[in-house]
């Protein structure tokens, strides 16, 4: 298995609520900043740690690709300082962590390292980007992408996954036609390369779905979305099981869909009676 794979970006239930990711290394994400390890502003309130309330919805997750050893052969540093980032971020020390990736990517590009350990690296740096809202996450996202495809391939399990998560955060700014376009490009590939049933493929085909309900979508627009929900939430019980999380978000997303298609067919049926209710 590649020791560098790409992370996935989280599940979303709603348009504004990001998930907690699911990862061959699982890290947490919210759009909001948490409070790093030495920050003492005074914004930080009178939580100790300021980290997310019980009550928040749970953040999206990412998927993170794997590859292979470094090439340096500087095994020792490299795992220590990617499991402190990823400690930091699932201890929610979003600032700290982002710290740490960026030192880890300097690192890299400093002594020479292979091209898979440096896209892996860009991959967590976006999410800490991304969980802390930073603008340059989206780019970052794009950059990684392109790489995985430049290096495996389209038909690869990374590249696949980078797919996911730039697709993700293009929902995330709700840039959807984006989104879309993507998907409808590498879903078809991760079902001929890892199969239907797949966590990945899943996961692309529920954020397809989203950008197809929450956009200002015509009545096929939702009825596609609804029809790829249905299936994928199908899928997803037989293999993954009630109570998995991506299962409760699927049929999270499934309500909202069938809730919004509903409300869309009540309004297309109200301007129906006015148009041919007699003057």
């Amino acid at each position: 298995m590649d020791a560098n794979a790409p992370a996935f970006p989280r599940q979303h239930g709603d348009a504004g609520a990001p998930k907690r990711r699911l990862g061959l290394r699982d890290e947490v994400h919210s759009p909001k900043s948490r409070r790093s390890l030495g920050d003492e502003s005074p914004k930080a309130g009178r939580s100790l740690d300021a980290r997310r309330p019980r009550h928040a919805p749970p953040p999206p997750r990412f998927f993170t690709p794997l590859d292979g050893a470094a090439a340096d052969g500087d095994v020792c540093r490299r795992n220590a300082m990617m499991e402190l980032g990823n400690g930091l971020s699932a201890a929610e020390y979003d600032v700290d962590a982002l710290c740490v990736r960026e030192a880890e990517l300097s690192m890299y590009r400093r002594v020479g390292t292979s091209e898979g350990t440096i896209l892996h690296t860009q991959c967590c740096l976006a999410n800490s980007y991304q969980l802390l809202g930073r603008p340059e996450a989206l780019q970052m996202r794009q950059d990684v992408y392109a790489g995985y495809v430049r290096l495996y391939g389209e038909e690869h399990r990374n590249t696949l996954i980078s797919a996911h998560n730039y697709a993700d955060s293009l929902n995330l700014l709700q840039q959807f036609e984006k989104a879309r376009s993507l998907l409808r490009k590498t879903i078809p590939a991760a079902r001929r390369f890892l199969g239907e049933s797949d966590e990945v493929t899943l996961r692309m085909k529920q954020v397809y779905a989203q950008t197809l309900y929450k956009n200002d979508a015509t009545l096929d627009d939702l009825h596609e979305s609804v029809e790829t929900l249905e299936d994928t939430e199908r899928t997803a019980q037989r293999v993954l099981g009630g109570a998995h999380p991506l299962t409760e978000c699927l049929e999270e997303d499934l309500r909202n869909a069938r809730a919004a298609l509903a409300a869309r067919e009540n309004a297309a049926a109200g301007e129906r009676i006015v148009k041919n209710s007699p003057k």
